[in-house]
């Protein structure tokens, strides 16, 4: 018996028969059904193919049109797989505010789902700054990807040193200046897949893209868990 990580309630954990016949591995419940219908899939055909905005077409929302009058349109390609609604919000809070480390796990047959489509890029975790590691102890997208078995190469550095984007609004966030430069020559790299947690305005991960962009790489796409 193991309990949800979301609601802790008790899981009882068993292996069928056909498991057992056709021997498949054993995955325990880490989410209970509930927790889990709690959280909303975005669907590609109804949202915005730059940003993921849930809408009632796939077309570019207003934002992404505007981003992409500053932006080639291979810039804006986004995909976020949950709705940020209230069982995503607790579950960032405990996860990354209280850090409790366990909760990456929640993703993991999400994430290993729709790396599949990406196997031939290279997967980098958007870095957080020297001030948020020593506050929270770790690096949450790199554990998402870490507990989902994905590997990562860590492309580059974030020098930011001002207050947290949590704390900005919508319009400090998009004024922000370039965080990011790159670890290491990007040479031989072609498609990158850039990874973080949650996508609120799209700023940084445009910075990211720049940056990769202006080193060599040829294409890039982002992913985060939610919009």
């Amino acid at each position: 018996m193991a309990n949800c990580l979301m609601c802790n309630r008790p899981q009882r954990q068993g292996i069928s028969l056909w498991d057992m016949v056709n021997f498949q591995p054993f995955s325990p419940i880490i989410v209970c059904d509930r927790c889990q219908s709690a959280f909303t899939a975005i669907e590609k055909n109804k949202a915005c193919p730059g940003c993921s905005r849930l809408q009632k077409d796939d077309q570019f929302c207003e934002d992404c049109q505007k981003w992409r009058l500053s932006y080639p349109e291979e810039f804006i390609q986004h995909q976020s797989c949950y709705l940020y609604n209230e069982a995503l919000k607790d579950w960032l809070h405990n996860y990354k505010i209280k850090g409790d480390s366990r909760l990456a796990l929640v993703f993991k047959a999400k994430l290993t789902e729709i790396y599949q489509d990406y196997s031939d890029y290279v997967v980098v975790p958007l870095p957080i700054s020297e001030k948020s590691y020593i506050a929270r102890g770790f690096n949450q997208s790199e554990l998402l990807l870490e507990a989902a078995k994905i590997p990562y190469q860590s492309l580059l550095n974030n020098h930011y040193e001002g207050d947290k984007q949590s704390q900005k609004n919508r319009q400090q966030r998009l004024q922000s200046e370039q965080p990011f430069s790159c670890t290491r020559s990007v040479e031989g790299i072609r498609k990158v897949l850039l990874f973080d947690d949650i996508y609120t305005t799209g700023r940084t991960l445009l910075h990211a893209k720049a940056i990769l962009y202006q080193a060599g790489v040829e294409k890039i796409e982002s992913l985060t868990i939610a919009r």
